[in-house]
């Protein structure tokens, strides 16, 4: 019996690793406490950082704007499962020094006594659609001016 939960396990693991890293959106996995315990593909590429750079860092030491690491500190500290699920726009400074804009979906993962055991989240790069936006409504902005 054990060898067959430990091939389940194994294939899960694989699965799991396999789905990481076949989508195209940002996957973060944290602990409660905010250190990173899995950053896929798609985040290393908007990153700039491969994952066993950021692994076991406190996200706020790494990826998020330094002005911003005091207040999601403090969040870390009160963080509870009733927070979840939610969704959040959150700045992360690349590693080349570039700002991002990342909206995030987050959920928890839940131990056997309903603590918190892990934080999901997947987020979609938006900064580039954020410019184009802002472009747009500045040429509208022209078209209007010359009307």
């Amino acid at each position: 019996m054990t060898a067959l939960v430990d091939e389940q396990l194994r294939r899960e693991r694989e699965f799991s690793a396999a789905l990481m890293a076949a989508v195209d959106a940002l996957v973060v996995v944290l602990d409660p406490e905010g250190r990173i315990l899995a950053f896929n593909r798609a985040s290393e590429k908007v990153s700039g950082y491969r994952a066993e750079q950021v692994l076991g860092t406190y996200i706020w030491d790494v990826i998020l704007p330094p002005e911003d690491g005091p207040s999601i500190r403090e969040r870390f500290a009160l963080v509870e499962p009733s927070w979840f699920p939610g969704r959040v726009t959150q700045a992360w400074l690349s590693r080349d020094g570039k700002r991002r804009r990342i909206e995030w979906s987050y959920a928890s993962v839940l131990d056997d006594e309903g603590r918190l055991h892990r934080i999901v989240g997947t987020g979609i790069d938006v900064t580039d659609g954020e410019r184009a936006d802002a472009s747009m409504r500045a040429v509208e902005d022209v078209g209007r001016l010359l009307a």
